[in-house]
Formats: structure tokens, C-alpha cells, sequence
């Protein structure tokens, strides 16, 4: 799809409504009647704290508004915020940084006003990217690109989102989980991206170990989330 729409908007909204139609389409995972309530927390490997974000999709390209969210790793807790309007569709989105980012957090999730638990989740395994280099550049059309990371003893998937950005717009795909995490790669051969490659363009690849939990009414995920970013040309 191009989106015609800011970077923060493109990050914070997309990946959301991409969440709703990746894990509640399986059936029975979610079985509430309004669409389930978003709920991501992401962790950059770095001592920055988690980035928080909420959702409930409307059904078209946005998020419906919401009574505040709160999250908590133990007692540090953390209210979060709604847009101010200024972005249109992503005004409803509740935002907000909790300071415990360590691996094996466990973060809970409720509304502020009943303090009943929605969903909790775990921070996962650290993930260390080893190749391509920032800066590095590609053919899309001539070129295989193949995203490494170190492999790990636990078991948790890992996804991959694709953002290309050039003079005409930008062009993001929904999340994709690799086939085989545990082998430290997956290759995005040459030409599946030629079409999006317009000139000399910009490709952010985010690469996520995450864990999820679904309940009734929520979607809960927790990534460890990486970003490589490289020129690629027709």
C-alpha cells in the first residue's frame, strides 16, 4: 500500500491496525464483540524505556477513542496519553514510555478507571542484528537482501516490517513472521521489491522478537524491535 501520511503516523497507527488484522484474524483467539483493544510495548535494546502504544481499531484506518490506559511493570506504572488532533486518523492513539525495558519484564495492562487487568505480557529476548550494515545498498531488482541476526536458545517468533520511502511517497507492508527464526536470517529475494523502487530510495527493515498474549477483549505484544536501514535502487 503507499500511505500518503507522516512518519510518526506511519510507525504508531499502521503497525497497530497490521496487529489487528494479524492476530485476531486466527480464529478463536479473540472473542470479544467490539473489535479488541491494540496493545503494544517496544523495547530498542538500549537503556530507553519501553515505547507504549494503544489501539481499537474503528474498522476503517484509525482508532476509536478510549478511556485512558494504564501499564505497569510491578509498581512503576504509566498513564497514557491520546493524540492532540494534529494527525487526523491517528488522533486516538494512546502513547506513552514506561521506564523498564529488561528483558523478562513482565508489563500488565488495564483500564485506569476499574484497574481490572486486560492482558499482560513479557518483555522478550534481546535480539542483535549482525547484517546488512546501516548504509548499505541494494538492487531491488538484481539483488537478494538477506536480514541476520544472532540466534537465541528461546522460541519466540520474530517479524519483519518493510517501510521504503522515496520522492513519490512511502510504502509500508504489514508484518510478516519469518518461517524459521531459530536460523538467524530470512532473505527478501531480488525483485519482490522492484515495484516499490522508484529512483534511489530509503528501506527501513524493523526486525521484532516479540511474545503475545490474547484474552477476550485485548491484544497484547511485547517486541524487541531492531531497525536496519539501507539504500536500495531499481
Amino acid at each position: 500500500m503507499t500511505i500518503p501520511s507522516s512518519p510518526r503516523l506511519s510507525s504508531l497507527l499502521l503497525p497497530l491496525l497490521a496487529s489487528a488484522a494479524l492476530l485476531t484474524g486466527c480464529a478463536g483467539e479473540s472473542t470479544a464483540a467490539d473489535p479488541p483493544l491494540l496493545l503494544i510495548a517496544t523495547a530498542d535494546g538500549t537503556s530507553a524505556p519501553l515505547q507504549l502504544s494503544a489501539c481499537s481499531s474503528d474498522g476503517i484506518l484509525s482508532c476509536r477513542a478510549l478511556a485512558p490506559i494504564h501499564a505497569c511493570a510491578g509498581t512503576l506504572c504509566e498513564t497514557l496519553a491520546a493524540g492532540d488532533g494534529d494527525e487526523g486518523l491517528g488522533a486516538n492513539i494512546q502513547t506513552g514510555t514506561l521506564a523498564a525495558s529488561a528483558p523478562g519484564t513482565v508489563i500488565d495492562w488495564f483500564y485506569d478507571t476499574t484497574k481490572t487487568t486486560l492482558a499482560s505480557m513479557v518483555v522478550p529476548a534481546s535480539l542483535t542484528m549482525t547484517g546488512p550494515a546501516d548504509g548499505s545498498s541494494f538492487s531491488a531488482s538484481n539483488d537478494d537482501l538477506t536480514l541476520r541476526w544472532k540466534p537465541t536458545a528461546d522460541q519466540d517468533p520474530i517479524y519483519v516490517r518493510t517501510a521504503i520511502s522515496c520522492a513519490g511517497g512511502l510504502w509500508e507492508n504489514a508484518e510478516q513472521d519469518v518461517d524459521d527464526p531459530a536460523s538467524g536470517q530470512t532473505i527478501i529475494p531480488a525483485g519482490q521489491l522492484a515495484a516499490q523502487v522508484q529512483g534511489s530510495c530509503t528501506a527501513a527493515f524493523t526486525v521484532a522478537r516479540y511474545q503475545r498474549s490474547v484474552t477476550s477483549g485485548a491484544v497484547a505484544r511485547a517486541d524487541q524491535a531492531r531497525v536496519v536501514n539501507v539504500t536500495l535502487i531499481p
